[in-house]
């Protein structure tokens, strides 16, 4: 005899053998064993679950010698021809190829005449959802009267497209997946059987695969019987092509690693061994689920998906400890969305390696998730730290979040801004000094005493007045406006790109803030970027920087430029008297002012002393190098 198939070998010939469907099985026993049989059945559910099997099942009930009987013999000549696919009074008709009107109406025409060997006639169609509707109308009128001795069995996958004038004079019976236990069960004892050498974690792996469907776990594994001699786990991975369970734990622990070089360098391992990636990204989203459900309702949540005291379930039980919960629904979503992207990538690899990029480094994203992410990431580590001892005293300078195999930075890299050590340092003097404020500032600029200079050998001045102080901002006023433009200066950048502002951005990013005083904001440029200074000054780019910049700080902003080591504001050296270099220059005393240049002659007191040039310094900055008079 021919070799038949595993899954057509160990087809259950009785009720008492079919795998699951227990609800269909017991249903239609009773109904054989009490003779209310009905004239059509509806069959839906999954592949490989026993739709026809079933249904062949239940023409033997019927004409079984003994019937109708829930017990048929498989003795008698119509059991032993239904089981061989050759009783004339059971058809089973493809409802794939034929669909048309004419097939169906040579039904009707065929169910008039009584059975040749039994008591009924069954007409199996299999795939009834590809009739077309004009099949299923011919139909209709058949199931309205039909004859005593006819029994229809539809069996289909897709029952939505049934009509409903169809299924609603059916008797529906919907098929389950098979559960892991059930499909194990049964493989072991088929290869038992069989004699098929074959491991348990094997039987789980081609279970996994198999999907719920008994009929594709069989075939797995008379294909993986023909493939080795001993079946395991590699064995079936082999067949498959699929990637082992290592490399999905391993690709778990990426995430929680946030390694990106490791991850790439991961899907390059998979790529350069054959292996599917979309069935790897598949392989990864069913694990995380496992992880997720481990984590939020304990191990009785996988049930028997994975055996307690293995491997899996000790990865299980340490991924589920480090990967918190939004990054997994993040990762199962990115997974999802690569799998569908892979299908018109160019390179197929592409859409996995980039959202491995985007989960284990949430600055490159912008959208609520991402931003929670990094919130997340910062508080875990602020957590270490305080565990740690480290106090606020003792800490140094602005700590960077970043991950184990990741090089920290500075910057976030989507903003792409290029800053040297002393701009950086800069610009966090600039936030620390506005979140301390001492006491000095406090200080209005006008009480606060300056450091003596060194002065040449000069007659003593007479006691001048000191001008009245005016309702101009405080240094300390003035250092929370910078610490307002500080604290939202990579959101600029950011908002730039977003509003597709990119030429904008390129030439802000190559300045600095250096002083905000009365809403007019200074940006310093290096002497060698006169060219982006001056693009950024043009009214177009300045009015889109103003705009907002103006939205992020809650307040309008007005824009000027200077280049370093031009006289502009930011360049002056910090004293006793001016606590506050980022904040622009104070208004000098008049003696400094006096002594500051050579120009400025002794009888210009008068002048330097006058409250109108007092106030122009402090407007405008700078000092008095040269007094001129009109003769």
């Amino acid at each position: 005899m021919s070799y038949v198939s595993l899954y057509r070998k160990w087809r259950p010939q009785t009720f008492a053998d079919v795998t699951g469907q227990a609800h269909v099985v017991r249903t239609l026993s009773n109904a054989l064993a009490e003779k209310r049989i009905a004239h059509a059945y509806l069959f839906t559910g999954p592949r490989g679950t026993g739709k026809t099997t079933l249904a062949r099942l239940l023409a033997k009930g019927l004409n079984c010698v003994n019937g109708p009987t829930p017990e048929p013999c498989n003795e008698c000549p119509s059991c032993r021809r239904i089981a061989e696919g050759i009783a004339m009074d059971v058809v089973e008709i493809d409802g794939a190829s034929n669909r048309g009107i004419d097939e169906i109406r040579e039904v009707r025409e065929r169910v008039r005449f009584a059975p040749t060997e039994g008591a009924f006639k069954i007409y199996i169609i299999d795939e009834v959802h590809m009739l077309t509707n004009e099949a299923f109308n011919a139909l209709l009128k058949v199931l309205e009267e039909p004859p005593k001795h006819v029994v229809f069995v539809f069996a289909t996958t897709e029952p939505h497209k049934i009509p409903a004038t169809v299924a609603s004079r059916c008797q529906r019976f919907d098929f389950r997946r098979l559960s892991m236990a059930e499909t194990v069960a049964r493989l072991t004892q088929v290869a038992q059987a069989e004699g098929i050498n074959v491991t348990e974690d094997a039987l789980r792996v081609i279970a996994r695969y198999a999907e719920g469907s008994l009929r594709d776990g069989l075939g797995l594994l008379d294909q993986c019987r023909a493939y080795a001699e001993q079946v395991t786990p590699d064995v079936v991975t082999g067949v498959l092509g699929v990637a082992p369970r290592e490399q999905v734990i391993a690709f778990a622990d990426v995430l929680a690693a946030g390694d990106a070089a490791r991850g790439l360098a991961l899907v390059k391992e998979l790529q350069e061994a054959g292996r599917d990636l979309r069935q790897f990204l598949r392989d990864a989203a069913r694990y995380l689920r496992d992880v997720l459900l481990y984590k939020v309702a304990g191990e009785q949540a996988l049930g028997t998906a994975v055996l307690p005291g293995t491997e899996e379930s000790e990865a299980l039980r340490r991924q589920a400890v480090a990967l918190p919960v939004p990054l997994i629904l993040r990762a199962i979503e990115a997974l999802g969305a690569a799998e569908a992207d892979m299908r018109y990538a160019a390179q197929s690899q592409l859409p996995l390696e980039m959202a491995i990029v985007r989960l284990t480094r949430p600055e490159t994203q912008l959208d609520p998730e991402a931003l929670l992410a990094r919130i997340e990431r910062l508080e875990r580590q602020v957590a270490v730290l305080a565990g740690q001892g480290v106090t606020e005293g003792s800490r140094g300078p602005a700590i960077h979040p970043f991950t184990p195999g990741q090089q920290p930075e500075m910057d976030p890299p989507a903003r792409g801004q290029r800053q040297s050590v002393g701009e950086s340092r800069t610009l966090e003097e600039h936030r620390r000094q506005a979140e301390q404020r001492p006491a000095l500032e406090q200080t209005p600029v006008h009480e606060q005493a300056p450091v003596p200079e060194q002065r040449p050998a000069t007659p003593p001045q007479p006691p001048q007045p000191r001008p009245e102080p005016t309702a101009a901002p405080t240094g300390s006023d003035a250092g929370d406006e910078l610490a307002l433009v500080l604290a939202q200066w990579d959101r600029l950048h950011e908002v730039l790109n977003q509003q597709r502002q990119r030429i904008v951005q390129a030439f802000l990013r190559e300045g600095r803030p250096v002083s905000c005083r009365n809403g007019v904001l200074t940006i310093e440029f290096p002497p060698d970027r006169a060219f982006h200074r001056d693009n950024l000054q043009s009214d177009d780019n300045r009015k889109v920087v103003e705009k907002y910049l103006s939205r992020l700080v809650g307040r309008r902003i007005q824009v000027t430029t200077v280049l370093a080591g031009a006289g502009g504001l930011g360049e002056a050296p910090a004293t006793a008297a001016d606590p506050e270099p980022s904040a622009g220059p104070t208004v000098p005393p008049a003696e400094a002012a006096g002594t500051d240049g050579a120009a400025a002659g002794e009888g210009d007191d008068d002048v330097l002393n006058s409250p109108a040039v007092r106030e122009a310094l402090r407007l405008f900055g700078g000092r008095i190098i040269h007094v001129e008079r009109n003769r």
